[in-house]
């Protein structure tokens, strides 16, 4: 298939899909198209290759809005800490598949495999 993810636009596109599941979930069915969402997890879960899956979830995103799921899953800082931080401690994707990451004082829960994203010390 011409539009297959590469792995950075993979990994962007299932971060995307963990960190806003919940409005992709409503802006998909508001479509019709939330079967797209369902066989994107399905296949994750199943340890299916994900590709079309992203893809196609991609190209519905991107047909609203104009950007799509691909490198869209931050709205902060590059540098991995918000503001006034010391700490150098960040989340992480627990299966490090998705490009996900949180700097909050409680790591927030993977949406795809429902435990918590795992610790990391940021290091020089």
């Amino acid at each position: 298939m011409a539009d297959d993810p590469t792995a950075d636009e993979l990994r962007d596109g299932l971060g995307y899909v963990c960190e806003h599941l919940d409005r992709l979930r409503d802006r998909l069915a508001r479509d019709g198209k939330a079967g797209l969402l369902d066989a994107l997890l399905d296949a994750e879960a199943a340890g299916d290759p994900l590709g079309d899956h992203v893809a196609a979830v991609h190209r519905v995103v991107k047909g609203r809005d104009g950007h799509g799921i691909y490198g869209a899953t931050r709205n902060g800082a590059v540098e991995g800490l918000s503001p006034g931080r010391s700490a150098n401690r960040v989340y992480l994707c627990p299966g490090d598949r998705c490009s996900r990451w949180s700097d909050g004082a409680v790591p927030p829960e993977c949406r795809l495999d429902q435990v918590p994203l795992r610790a990391e010390t940021l290091t020089a």
